[in-house]
């Protein structure tokens, strides 16, 4: 409920929804450049037990990187604790769901006592609905006076008027690598915006609900070894998905140790898989989820309520928006309310498919054929998300969540880079200095380089969507060769499937394009 009263006073003091992406990037550059620092320091002076209550912006940019806690934990770890042996790395927002109110214009002018005003859920009264937001006036003024102290040309608070020192942050906010790391955190505000609304049901407001979410919530924490040992990416309903939120923010320290307790290892929350299409790899992987709750539990996943709610309305986006008007309808996606569970999900796929596993949505990673004839599989016919070919393992289908899709698809652009090279030379020797030809075909096996190196690099890569290092690229292919979305997701798309030698249809996000014998040749390996 603290956790939920903070969304809402951020959003109605607008600072969840805007789009000015100069305010944007100067929040960016004051929580990077100014506030992870400040609290780094006061973690080491203060041993880990720094008092320490930010600016609203600052707060919810804070808030959404927790939310990623793997990226934020990597990042926190190379800017701060590089060759360290420091183990209390995680930069502690205490106390946690608090920000400083900023003063009113009136305020500022009679410089009255409003920096005694945080947003601090500490008390509510038998009704439920009235909340102190008060804290000692203490820990706000020791906050103000450290940022001073180490930032006397800085506002404390975010200042959208002109100043001197506007144009000039300005410039290094405009300037700013937008990702954060690894991770680009801007993107994960705007995803994160609609989340005060699928948990803003009536019954998000029930006691029972929300203990039933916690109980739930332990459940889908245990569900965690079956499901690395199945493949299945984790998908939580909305009423889970709060707890799981509340308990990453409340202490990063005390969730890594609680995740370890209860399911043997940290369970990663990820929030950039947002395709909701039927077939989609949410939709899969809720369905995998919810299979895998009702064999682990016996029961119905889905809860009345506590399910997703469809896109928020226009209405949402403005500030004066009222949580409690609950005859509120979607904006879009009605035909999906009540079915689906949350766009969080557990780390994506940690380990690549064997032969005998499932893939991360039910499928086996490897559908044998009856004949290794080389002419008879000529005549099967293609499978989305699969390969034919023939590998140590056995001759068959192989789904791209193995390694041996990756390595028949290597080998078959291997040998069109061999023919390739040999078209090459007979035009260059034989075809009367063809120039023209040659430019195309030198053009076509710059690309067929590319596709090489990029299934090289997925075939050593520890697991399915894993970061790749960036090669120098031969080919000045504005589309790129990478087939990599921005949150990591590889990409199946026609023309890597056509590199290795004939046509294949189908592309989105790890899934799509699939070889069968008469497009792609057969049982070669």
């Amino acid at each position: 409920r603290k956790h939920k009263w903070f969304l809402e006073t951020l959003h109605k003091l607008g600072y969840t929804n805007t789009n000015n992406e100069l305010i944007k990037r100067e929040s960016l550059r004051r929580y990077q450049s100014l506030w992870l620092p400040l609290v780094y320091d006061q973690q080491q002076q203060q041993k880990g037990k720094q008092l320490l209550i930010p600016p609203p912006d600052v707060a919810w940019l804070w808030h959404c990187h927790r939310l990623a806690p793997k990226d934020y934990t990597d990042y926190i770890r190379k800017t701060f604790f590089a060759g360290t042996n420091e183990e209390n790395i995680a930069l502690e927002a205490n106390p946690a769901f608090t920000f400083q109110f900023p003063p009113t214009k009136e305020e500022e002018e009679e410089s009255t006592e409003a920096t005694s005003k945080i947003s601090n859920y500490n008390d509510v009264t038998d009704d439920e609905s009235e909340v102190s937001v008060t804290t000692p006036l203490a820990i706000i003024q020791q906050t103000r006076e450290i940022w001073n102290l180490r930032y006397p040309d800085e506002h404390f608070f975010l200042c959208t008027h002109d100043d001197e020192n506007k144009n000039e942050n300005e410039k290094v906010s405009a300037s700013l690598s937008l990702p954060v790391g690894d991770f680009d955190l801007l993107a994960s505000t705007e995803r994160q915006a609609t989340f005060l609304w699928q948990v803003s049901g009536e019954r998000f407001d029930d006691m029972e609900f929300l203990q039933e979410g916690e109980e739930n919530y332990h459940r889908f924490l245990q569900l965690k070894p079956l499901a690395y040992k199945s493949r299945v990416i984790l998908v939580p309903t909305y009423q889970i998905d709060l707890m799981w939120h509340t308990h990453i923010l409340s202490s990063l320290t005390d969730y890594n140790k609680d995740c370890r307790r209860i399911s043997g290892s940290t369970l990663h929350h990820d929030d950039s898989l947002t395709d909701r299409s039927d077939g989609g790899i949410l939709d899969r992987s809720y369905n995998a989820t919810k299979d895998l709750w009702k064999k682990e539990y016996g029961a119905d996943y889905a809860v009345e309520g506590g399910m997703y709610r469809g896109e928020p309305p226009l209405v949402f986006f403005d500030a004066k928006w009222n949580s409690d008007d609950y005859s509120q309808t979607a904006g879009c996606n009605f035909h999906l309310v009540g079915r689906m569970g949350a766009s969080s999900t557990s780390q994506s796929i940690t380990r690549w498919a064997t032969k005998a596993d499932n893939t991360s949505d039910g499928k086996p990673a490897f559908i044998p054929t009856n004949t290794t004839n080389r002419y008879d599989l000529k005549t099967l016919e293609r499978k989305d998300d699969y390969v034919l070919g023939k590998e140590i393992e056995g001759t068959g289908f192989w789904h791209n969540e193995t390694r041996e899709f990756h390595t028949i698809l290597r080998k078959r652009v291997q040998r069109q880079i061999q023919k390739t090279e040999s078209d090459i030379a007979m035009q260059s020797c034989c075809g009367g200095g063809n120039r023209p030809a040659v430019i195309e075909l030198q053009k076509e096996l710059d690309k067929l380089y590319d596709t090489r190196d990029l299934l090289i690099d997925r075939v050593c890569a520890s697991k399915p969507n894993s970061k790749l290092k960036t090669r120098t690229r031969r080919s000045n292919n504005s589309d790129g060769i990478l087939y990599t979305d921005a949150t990591g997701m590889w990409y199946y798309p026609p023309e890597l499937y056509n590199s290795s030698g004939g046509a294949c249809g189908g592309i989105t996000a790890t899934t799509g394009g699939g070889c069968g014998g008469s497009a792609c040749g057969g049982g070669g390996g």
